[in-house]
C-alpha cells in the first residue's frame, strides 16, 4: 500500500506550483486523505462509513481501505457526508487495503 504526503496545502491552504488543480481533484476523488496531528487527533477526508466507534477502537472503511484506530477516549468531533475528525488519545493507527 502506498501513502501519498501532499502538504496541508492541499486542504486549500496554499497549492504547490507544480501541482494543478485537477490533478487535485482528481487525487481527492480517488483517495482517502488522513492528516494526523500528533497523538490527539485525525482527519480523514472522503470516508465512505463508520463500521465501529468505542471509546478504544474505531474502523473507518474510506475509499481504498480500512483504517483501524486505536487509543483512549475515542470520539467524533466532526462529522458530515466525507469527512470526519477523531479526538482522543491516539495510540495506533492502521491501514489495510480492500481494493476498490
Amino acid at each position: 500500500m502506498r501513502l501519498f504526503y501532499v502538504q496541508k496545502a492541499y486542504i486549500g491552504i496554499k497549492k504547490r506550483k507544480y501541482m494543478s488543480s485537477s490533478i487535485l481533484n482528481q487525487f481527492k476523488e480517488n483517495y482517502s486523505i488522513l492528516t494526523i496531528h500528533g497523538t490527539r487527533e485525525i482527519y480523514i477526508e472522503n470516508f465512505v462509513s463508520i463500521i465501529i466507534l468505542t471509546e478504544c477502537n474505531a474502523r473507518i472503511r474510506a475509499i481504498n481501505e480500512i483504517i483501524e484506530i486505536e487509543g483512549d477516549k475515542l470520539s467524533v468531533e466532526y462529522l458530515n457526508h466525507d469527512d470526519i475528525k477523531i479526538i482522543g488519545t491516539i495510540k495506533s493507527i492502521k491501514l489495510t487495503g480492500v481494493g476498490i
